[in-house]
């Protein structure tokens, strides 16, 4: 018997959510999508929540703001979808990958110590399949070396371990909406953080160097950022998907089961 991994549902909460937006005229990054982040944050139960074009951006996104840059070395599990690599090469830096533990798959401070150069400006994590890296004793073993800990979080959207959601931990947690995740607007990111200051170096990266919406021809643009808006129309079947999010989470556990 095939027991399928992953299947997105869309239907007539979307197709409302979306005539909403099309019906407001305004299909971009705007009000629509700032009302998604804040339920996106409150049901993370973090402070700053800011979607991005896609999970691999948001680590990229990430590094950037913690002031990752070409020629730094960031350690990387060696067990992950290659996307968490590449959001580091996109950005110039050198990955350095380590090795992860057997019982959970996901990289130990025992590893982590084995990899580290004193090059090494930066961690990221990845929490596979939803299951949660040991933050506690990565957090204590990265401020004693100084580094930040971003966290790959693209599969673990809903999960929770030791009473706090996966993705909260660290400086940043980073989230995809790609077809295959718990909840999905076809492709798109988030970027959590607890720290006002990242999430205001968030809003410029992600809007060529603004943190506020364009003023129709007034703005400032006082340090770099790009383009990674995500639209109100991925938005609206987001919000669908997020409201049906604790079905889609206790159809993942029956299916781990099953499994």
């Amino acid at each position: 018997m095939s027991i399928p991994w992953f299947g997105v549902k869309v239907g007539e909460a979307e197709k409302r959510y979306l005539n909403e937006v099309i019906d407001s005229g305004y299909i971009n990054d705007g009000p629509f999508v700032r009302d998604l982040e804040k339920r996106l944050a409150d049901f993370l139960g973090v402070p700053f929540a800011l979607t991005v074009t896609s999970g691999t951006a948001a680590i990229s996104l990430a590094l950037l703001a913690v002031g990752i840059a070409p020629g730094d070395e960031v350690l990387v599990p060696n067990l992950t979808f290659i996307a968490t690599a590449n959001a580091a090469r996109l950005i110039g830096a050198k990955v350095v990958f380590c090795d992860v533990g057997p019982e959970r798959m996901n990289v130990t401070v025992a590893n982590l110590e084995k990899s580290w150069t004193p090059r090494v400006r930066a961690i990221v994590t990845v929490d596979v399949n939803g299951r949660s890296c040991d933050y506690t004793a990565i957090e204590t073993w990265a401020r004693g070396k100084g580094l930040p800990v971003i966290c790959d979080s693209a599969e673990a959207f809903g999960s929770v371990y030791n009473g706090k959601s996966i993705g909260s931990r660290g400086e940043m947690g980073c989230f995809s909406f790609s077809a295959n995740k718990t909840i999905s607007s076809g492709q798109g990111g988030l970027i959590v953080t607890k720290k006002q200051n990242l999430y205001h170096r968030l809003l410029e990266l992600k809007d060529q160097g603004r943190r506020a919406g364009g003023s129709g021809g007034a703005d400032l643009h006082p340090v770099f950022g790009s383009n990674f808006k995500y639209t109100s129309l991925q938005g609206a079947v987001l919000r669908a998907q997020l409201d049906r999010a604790g079905e889609r989470i206790i159809r993942a556990q029956d299916r781990d089961q099953l499994y």
